[in-house]
């Protein structure tokens, strides 16, 4: 993934912008983004508005759900090891 850079274990921080890259982009068929096609308008850019993004509460709910992800890899292996 570019946004990531070199350091590829850090994809997942760089996620919401590849997304928002993903839905704002028009298609070279329809000629429209994703989220025009359901919402019916093209969002204000945070660029637009002169204001930095802030996706700094993205950091600690990612943490929060890495930490779930391994619990339930956790409990997913000691139930295999049981049957």
């Amino acid at each position: 993934m570019k946004l990531s850079g070199q350091d590829m274990t850090n994809w997942d921080l760089r996620l919401n912008r590849a997304l928002a890259g993903i839905r704002l982009r028009k298609h070279r068929i329809t000629g429209y983004s994703p989220h025009e096609l359901m919402f019916g308008y093209m969002p204000p850019l945070p660029s637009s508005l002169g204001r930095p993004i802030d996706d700094s509460w993205a950091d600690p709910f990612l943490e929060r759900l890495w930490a779930f992800s391994e619990l339930q890899l956790q409990r997913d292996e000691a139930c295999r090891r049981i049957n």
